[in-house]
């Protein structure tokens, strides 16, 4: 269980980031 909640730990952070990145390319394709 401790091994699966790491992984979804990471993908979370991962989608977080993703996240983070693409927002501000979003907001500078809308401008």
């Amino acid at each position: 269980a401790h091994g699966s909640f790491t992984v979804a730990s990471a993908l979370m952070s991962t989608e977080m980031l993703e996240q983070a990145l693409l927002t501000p390319s979003r907001a500078w394709s809308w401008t």
